[in-house]
């Protein structure tokens, strides 16, 4: 209707009343956003440059009613190195991963992505990503 409040009447024979009432959805979207992997996993070779591909996650909801999903990576000791297209959800180096991402530090980093639809709706996945050294 165009978000104008709906106009009810009723009529009984010798009186009648106009009332306008306001009707407010709420959206509810119990499940929230699946993801197509419990856990997605990717290897990249240590001090990657920025923007180097890692891996691309995805996640689906079935509600027809809820926004685009949206994706995130959550904070974490690893999350630094590595951003993500809210959009599309593929997951790249940033500037930091050529000094953070070492293997001589460690070989294997996780962090915490999330796909949101609503404000209290969401769903996060572990993203696992090993780091190969360069003289390997």
């Amino acid at each position: 209707d165009g978000g104008n409040p709906a106009g009810v009447s009723g009529v009984d024979g010798q009186q009648s009343t106009t009332v306008t009432a306001t009707i407010y959805v709420t959206i509810v979207d119990p499940s929230g956003p699946q993801f197509s992997l419990s856990l997605y996993t990717a290897s990249i070779y240590e001090k990657p440059a920025e923007d180097t591909s890692v891996v691309n996650i995805s996640a689906v909801d079935l509600n027809p009613l809820v926004p685009a999903i949206t994706y995130s990576i959550l904070p974490g000791p690893d999350s630094a190195s590595f951003t993500i297209n809210p959009s599309t959800g593929a997951i790249t180096t940033t500037a930091s991963a050529a000094t953070l991402l070492d293997a001589n530090i460690a070989l294997l980093y996780t962090i915490q992505a999330e796909a949101r639809v609503l404000p209290t709706v969401a769903s996060t996945v572990a993203v696992l990503v090993t780091v190969i050294p360069l003289n390997a």
